[in-house]
């Protein structure tokens, strides 16, 4: 398994359903069929024995309801636990003028000319091997979120040497009774609001539909994100139902759609589901996703945006204060 655990301070393994299989350990028994004499028979149709599906003490592949185990963290320490959960996050600041275009590369360098003759900025490194870019428009004075309807920007994945990949980033626009460049509240703590209410940021779905493939020689994945995140914190993971699947992540995952089956798919409603040791919020959570296609073995990835739905889920994002600050 990997993950948030792997690797954190005081964290002794991470046991995972395959682990459990191989160490031989058997499916949990289940005799939901009565034995005894004076109950009533069942049988199938045919006679046959009734079919029970094996339950394994941790979930392998696939999750059939919310809160089904996972995995097993073993720390030395309950804050050990605890801290194998937490979404890590490299804060930073860029300047720029209200019309300039500018470009967030890993190492600062152009991008097969894609760069070329444009600000070129060096983003921090990232403290995981992945995840995703959150970026909101502050008035450097005061270091608060104002808003910014022109904020847009697309992402380029490069994919081989010759080729690349892109999508559209995901806009979230403040209050439309704003005014541009009136300021954005937060809460107490400084988070950002996503909760549609004046003053705020517009509120987001907690589920995500989109027509997907897969087959032949295409792979494709779906990335799914939550917005309800305490950045550098413990944070309990979302559980989403994919309809012949279900996944579990902190902060976002991957899964892919060989797992679903599926072409058309709606997803269950995000869910935070509460672990022992983690202070965090349990109940509806925010879902963004996107959907990757990979053909002919690597030669040629598509990226494209996944619909929400229209229920709004009110949460939060919770950043660290900014320690970088790129001129």
């Amino acid at each position: 398994m990997s993950g948030p655990a792997d690797g954190a301070p005081g964290v002794i393994a991470v046991l995972t359903g395959i682990d459990a299989a191989t160490d031989g350990l058997q499916p949990i028994p289940h005799r939901p069929v009565p034995t005894a004499p004076f109950e009533v028979p069942l049988r199938s149709r045919d006679g046959a024995p009734f079919f029970i599906a094996p339950h394994p003490v941790l979930a392998i592949e696939r999750l059939r309801y919310v809160g089904e185990p996972v995995a097993v963290v073993i720390a030395e320490t309950q804050a050990n636990l605890a801290g194998s959960f937490i979404c890590q996050e490299s804060d930073f600041d860029v300047t720029a003028t209200v019309f300039e275009k500018i470009v967030l590369v890993a190492d600062g360098t152009p991008q097969n000319g894609y760069a070329s003759g444009l600000p070129t900025k060096t983003v921090p490194r990232a403290p995981c091997a992945g995840g995703y870019l959150i970026g909101w428009v502050i008035d450097p004075a005061s270091d608060t979120p104002i808003k910014f309807d022109g904020l847009i920007g697309d992402a380029v994945v490069r994919t081989s040497g010759t080729a690349q990949a892109g999508y559209n980033a995901i806009p979230i626009q403040a209050d439309p009774s704003l005014a541009n460049g009136a300021a954005v509240s937060t809460n107490g703590n400084g988070a950002l609001m996503f909760d549609g209410v004046p003053g705020h940021y517009q509120a987001v779905t907690g589920q995500v539909l989109g027509d997907v493939r897969s087959g032949g020689n295409a792979e494709t994945f779906l990335t799914l994100l939550t917005l309800d995140v305490k950045s550098n914190r413990p944070n309990n993971p979302v559980f989403v139902d994919l309809v012949s699947t279900s996944t579990e992540f902190i902060c976002w995952g991957e899964v892919p759609i060989s797992a679903i089956n599926t072409g058309l798919f709606v997803s269950g409603p995000a869910t935070k589901v509460g672990i022992f040791g983690v202070s965090d919020d349990t109940g509806p959570a925010t879902l963004l996703g996107l959907s990757e296609t990979v053909e002919n073995f690597g030669g040629r990835v598509s990226f494209s945006n996944l619909f929400n739905s229209s229920v709004p889920v009110p949460t939060h994002f919770l950043p660290t204060p900014s320690p970088n600050f790129l001129p």
